[in-house]
């Protein structure tokens, strides 16, 4: 990892951890108006998101929004090989603290293989306008993400932040995976030429 990589990670997690908990409130729900907006463009049937940690956007807000419109979502478990699966999440799913600390389910009674989702929402300390993110520097999505990102009819991968966490320019590595999209609360910045999936 790059010494300018560290920097960034560091000065980008600074400016997260600054907000209130109420600015992350009110962040979160015009980010939550922005999705309800942003869903109608697609024909969604499985959504994976994540559970908020560190200050992150708060994706569990969209959670009611895809439930009242019989899309299934899928919260992210660890792998032993560093990467993530995505286990079925529902009103009556039993979740369990990761070595993070951040919950998830406990018991999978069902496990979407990567292919099948159509819609990938995905944490994040920085972007940029090249699609490039900085994530906390484990590697778990890129490992992930890489898994199908050349896939013909793969998930679109939508990075949730605050607008404050928009770079100028991010230091990236050969294993990065640049995202499709990005949602803050001002905007939906698009990263490849025709708009959402």
């Amino acid at each position: 990892m790059s010494a300018d990589k560290i920097v960034q990670r560091k000065a980008f997690r600074s400016l997260r951890q600054n907000l209130s908990q109420e600015e992350i409130a009110n962040l979160s729900l015009a980010i939550e108006q922005q999705f309800k907006v942003f869903k109608k463009q697609l024909r969604l049937k499985k959504v994976a998101l994540y559970w908020p940690f560190d200050q992150e956007v708060d994706a569990k807000l969209l959670i009611p929004e895809l439930w009242q419109d019989q899309i299934e979502t899928y919260l992210p478990r660890l792998r032993p090989d560093q990467s993530l699966e995505f286990a079925l999440y529902s009103a009556d799913t039993r979740c369990q603290a990761n070595r993070f600390g951040i919950p998830e389910p406990k018991d999978p009674a069902k496990l979407a293989s990567l292919e099948t989702l159509d819609l990938l929402l995905i944490p994040l300390l920085a972007f940029d306008l090249q699609g490039h993110r900085l994530g906390m520097g484990a590697g778990f999505y890129d490992r992930t993400l890489s898994k199908i990102a050349t896939h013909p009819k793969r998930a679109l991968f939508l990075g949730l932040a605050y607008e404050i966490q928009k770079a100028d320019s991010l230091c990236t590595d050969p294993w990065d995976i640049r995202l499709d999209a990005v949602m803050t609360e001002k905007h939906i910045y698009y990263f490849n030429e025709q708009g959402p999936l």
